[in-house]
């Protein structure tokens, strides 16, 4: 007897023995070429980068994995222990593996292979970080390898690293569905909520998750997701995380997922889409997609919702007044109900509709009768609604840019069963909406503060997700007369007065050997007789300018104040630049405005005020103040030193801006004039009608328009600057300024204002027609009072004044009227017009 007992001792001893050497022999050679687990002390997540509009808010977020790192400590015990208890109820006793679990694991995995069922494991919080950090490349596959590489690791990472440091990795790097890495990024992503403000509910929630993300969704597999919540919530009470009292009231909760609410989100897709270009250029693209800056940008939110719609209206009344192009379809419908009604059988045929981008409050409609007054459509949602024959009388066929088909008197000259058209609900009816069309012209607005060039604002297109194509940034346009702000600013610095008499007369340019002769012409082919170069600029007249730039200043000045306001760089030598015929964008037309508007101080386009890293350490900060002195005294109050460069005399940059003022009282940009503020703009036209530009600023606030075809074509007659370019900004300025008090524009030390006749600019009399408080300069050098073809006075400015009126003045002011009328005019084009217009 004790002779067996010594045998079977001594076989169980070589068995162990055996099975020992075995197993070392297996951990070594499984051991020996793991990656190494030291990289998980230096180890950095790939972070999402997050933009912020000034008021806080979020507007864009990249990442190659959406992820919010958060320190172990800021993150609620009720997360970490609602994951503890449905993951790893020991984790904070085991030595990195769970052998009883793993026992557990392994006797149920006995009936479940016999019963073809996939195997279930008993990985514990160590052996997830394990998977997910240091054996990625095989984590999908079920095997014996992976699980004693998983145990192998666990083990030395345990020795290596605290609990503490284990689970904040686990937590920052578990995938839980919706493209979400990290419990930080799962909370706003199922429940638009920091950790902080999580219930015990949507924290057992989230820690169902790890296992199947998709498995447990909260809307597609409501009923699984809400099994598995309980589930959790369970273990939390027997883990004795909770009290049965709070288990059971969280688990009589609902599962209420909540998206981001529409008050809570920022639209500004062309804005976040140019800082991401500037952020790339900065950091390069892996840096933007893993490093997780927090971008504070320039965005105003309001303000972005103003230029986006008003940008949207100027290129919707364009197209509306060039007529109807036809639906974005049409579709044979078998059977027609008479009358239509809701959620009828025409509803099927939303689920074949293409699908197609308009406007963000269009919605796609399907025609389903028409009568002579109204026609009738169903929406997606199966409503019913009607498009009055009110809302059609636009829709007039498009026969070309100058023409369209007869007047509409019925809906079924527009609309026909079948067609597949964009509407918006008009707010003065529930049933009643609007025909819509998406433009094919196209366009952009720019919101900027002069003062420091931060961009508030920017829409470089009608809809960003059908081009995202920023014709604010990339799209070079000539300006037109836009450009004519720095010809006559050009004249100011030099000296010249605004009251200097400029003849408006035909003239010839010898263009020299071989080039033949230029005889350049006005918008509207008249020419007018001697006016001051005040009221020139005024009515944006081109031979004025022409002969102001070709007599005194010289193409080479111009030139050189388009380099200087970073309109143009080597700008060539030539007259025709003087009107626009060079190509810029539109933000370098705003900011060289903004630089006017601010009485000359250098300002740099901006997008972005700072960047912090991951960290909350400043990587850039945009900052062109400092604050000099200031104690603990009150008395001693500190000042900010401006470092920005003076690079226009003060008082010719205030003399630009009345005369830009002078446009909107009594020039081509009146229009702005009825918002009852102090506003300075001017328009611009280019030949043939192709582009349309206006930039109008008050003392705080520039706005910038620039409306024009991708490929540049004719318009149409008469579609000018102060006809087309103009509507957007009016339309923003008419939003922004409501509720504000009005801002007179601030005048520079060394400015003399005398009151003058408007059409003359001789000092004003009792007997005087307009006056207005003209802005000289006593500083300025004597320049020529009259300019002309033929003849050149040499007395100064103030003498000027003195000489007598231009015999033709009355009619004269007459003209400028008559003129102005016709330029400005906003009636619908006829069907046929024929000839164009010079640059306006």
């Amino acid at each position: 007897m004790l002779r067996f007992i010594s045998t079977l001792l001594t076989a169980l001893l070589c068995t162990a023995l055996v099975a020992g050497a075995a197993v070392v022999g297996m951990f070594y050679y499984y051991g020996r070429s793991l990656p190494s687990y030291q990289q998980l002390a230096n180890y950095q997540p790939p972070v999402l980068t997050r933009f912020y509009a000034n008021d806080g808010r979020v507007f864009g977020e990249y990442a190659k994995e959406k992820r919010l790192y958060v320190p172990l400590r800021a993150i609620p015990q009720r997360v970490k222990d609602a994951f503890i208890s449905a993951e790893d109820k020991n984790f904070y006793t085991h030595m990195g593996v769970d052998v009883p679990s793993i026992i557990g694991a392994a006797v149920s995995n006995i009936s479940r292979i016999q019963a073809s069922k996939r195997p279930i494991g008993a990985s514990t919080i160590t052996q997830q970080v394990t998977k997910n950090f240091l054996l990625a490349d095989i984590s999908c596959l079920v095997s014996l390898e992976r699980k004693i590489k998983e145990a192998i690791l666990a083990v030395r990472i345990e020795n290596a690293y605290t609990k503490d440091y284990i689970l904040e990795l686990y937590l920052n790097e578990i995938y839980l569905g919706g493209g979400a890495y990290g419990v930080a990024a799962a909370a706003l992503y199922y429940f638009n909520k920091g950790l902080d403000d999580l219930t015990l509910q949507e924290a057992a929630f989230l820690a169902a998750l790890p296992k199947a993300p998709n498995h447990y969704h909260p809307t597609k597999n409501h009923a699984r997701a809400l099994e598995r919540r309980n589930y959790v919530l369970i273990r939390m009470r027997d883990d004795n995380k909770i009290t049965p009292a709070e288990a059971a009231a969280a688990i009589a909760s609902p599962l209420e997922p909540k998206v981001r609410a529409l008050g809570q989100s920022v639209e500004g897709e062309y804005f976040a889409e140019e800082v991401r270009r500037e952020l790339i250029e900065k950091f390069g693209e892996q840096s933007l997609y893993n490093d997780g800056y927090v971008v504070r940008t320039t965005l105003n939110p309001v303000y972005q919702e103003f230029a986006e719609e008003s940008l949207q209206a100027g290129l919707e009344i364009y197209d509306r007044r060039h007529g109807w192009r036809g639906p974005l379809t049409h579709l044979t419908l078998p059977t027609q109900e008479s009358p239509p009604t809701a959620n009828g059988p025409w509803v099927e045929h939303f689920k074949t509709m293409p699908s197609f981008v308009g406007g963000k409050k269009w919605t796609r409609a399907l025609v389903l009768s028409c009568q002579k007054d109204t026609a009738v459509v169903g929406l997606a949602t199966g409503e019913i609604g009607r498009i009055p024959l009110s809302e059609l009388t636009w829709a007039r066929k498009y026969i070309g840019a100058d023409s369209l088909g007869p007047a509409i008197t019925s809906a079924q000259q527009v609309l026909s069963v079948g067609d597949v058209i964009f509407v918006q609900r008009l707010e003065d009816g529930k049933e009643a909406y609007r025909l819509c069309q998406v433009p094919e012209v196209s366009g952009g607005l720019v919101v900027m503060d002069p003062h420091s060039g931060r961009v508030l604002a920017m829409q470089g297109g009608f809809n960003f997700n059908a081009s995202q194509f920023n014709r604010a940034t990339q799209a070079m346009r000539q300006t037109g007369s836009a450009f004519k702000t720095v010809v006559y600013l050009t004249a100011l610095e030099k000296g010249v007065s605004p009251s200097t008499i400029i003849d408006d007369s035909p003239f010839v340019i010898n263009m020299g050997h071989g080039l033949g002769v230029w005889r350049p012409h006005n918008y509207d082919n008249s020419f007018m007789g001697p006016m001051t170069m005040r009221r020139a600029f005024e009515l944006s007249r081109n031979t004025v300018t022409i002969r102001l730039t070709h007599e005194l200043l010289g193409i080479k000045s111009v030139a050189e104040m388009a380099d200087r306001l970073d309109v143009i760089h080597n700008m060539p030598r030539q007259l025709a630049m003087v009107l626009g015929a060079g190509e810029t964008t539109l933000l370098k037309m705003a900011t060289a405005h903004a630089m006017i508007a601010n009485g000359g101080k250098k300002i740099h386009p901006t997008l972005i005020d700072r960047i912090q890293n991951r960290h909350g350490k400043n990587v850039f900060v945009r900052d062109d103040l400092s604050c000099i002195g200031g104690t603990t005294s009150l008395m001693d109050m500190p000042f900010l030193e401006d470092h920005r460069a003076q690079i226009l005399d003060p008082v010719a940059a205030y003399q630009m801006v009345s005369f830009l003022e002078g446009a909107v009282q009594r020039g081509t940009a009146r229009q702005l004039a009825s918002l009852g503020h102090p506003l300075a703009g001017k328009t611009g036209t280019t030949n043939d009608f192709k582009d349309a530009w206006f930039v109008g600023f008050s003392p705080d606030l520039l706005v910038a328009a620039y409306i024009g075809f991708d490929h540049p074509r004719y318009m149409g007659n008469h579609q000018s600057g102060a006809r087309v370019g103009l509507i957007p900004v009016f339309e923003f300025f008419k939003r922004a300024l409501v509720g504000k008090a009005p801002i007179p524009f601030r005048m520079p030390p060394g400015v003399k204002l005398m009151r003058v006749n408007a059409n003359s600019g001789r000092p004003a009399s009792e007997e005087d027609g307009p006056v207005i408080l003209e802005a000289f300069n006593p500083k300025a050098k004597e320049t020529p009072s009259r300019v002309s073809g033929d003849t050149s006075d040499p007395a100064s400015d103030q003498e000027a004044l003195e000489e007598a009126a231009p015999s033709d003045e009355d009619d004269r002011s007459s003209a400028d009227r008559d003129a102005l009328d016709h330029l400005v005019d906003t009636h619908t084009p006829k069907e046929s017009v024929s000839g164009t217009g010079g640059l306006y």
